[in-house]
């Protein structure tokens, strides 16, 4: 998960699997948190989230505590132009947002994981200042662009890509 201050700055926070269970359901999207206790590390690697240069890491003994009297203020975008993405002067070892207009939707598809597991994915192309991407959509994302496409008004829709992967296919 990324998380943001009140500055807007992001870091990488993660959650064991063996710890999902106790965290679940003390965290949503959009509200205000205090925490205790977590472990913090370096944010290395080819995958990071965020630029920042370390990362939160929850432990059994972390406390995640809802602050009621505050809201979330800003933005929680960071977009990056297309241009930046599709010329390689954004660093895509990090995750990216974008925003452009939605002018293409591939065909849905369903792919099967090597252990057996399937879900679905679809592609779109944006376009913004005459430079133009694809973006690769799995899961439930299919199924919100599925349900927005069926409402019949996308002529000139705006999207906004969150925390994507950037990858260049030749």
């Amino acid at each position: 998960m990324v998380l943001m201050d009140s500055e807007g700055g992001r870091i990488h926070a993660t959650v064991k699997k063996t710890l999902i269970y106790k965290f679940k359901d003390d965290l949503s999207e959009g509200k205000v948190y205090s925490f205790e206790n977590l472990g913090v590390s370096t944010n290395g690697g080819a995958y990071r989230t965020t630029q920042h240069r370390y990362k939160m890491n929850f432990q059994f003994g972390s406390v995640v505590q809802r602050i009621t009297n505050h809201d979330v203020k800003g933005s929680p975008f960071h977009l990056v132009p297309i241009s930046d993405v599709v010329s390689g002067s954004y660093d895509t070892d990090y995750l990216v947002d974008v925003i452009g207009v939605l002018t293409g939707v591939g065909t849905e598809r369903e792919i099967t994981s090597h252990n057996g597991s399937t879900t679905k994915l679809n592609v779109i192309a944006l376009e913004a200042q005459g430079h133009k991407i694809q973006c690769t959509l799995f899961g439930p994302y299919v199924d919100e662009l599925n349900a927005f496409i069926a409402s019949g008004d996308y002529n000139n829709a705006v999207v906004i890509v969150q925390l994507a992967k950037a990858k260049t296919f030749q």
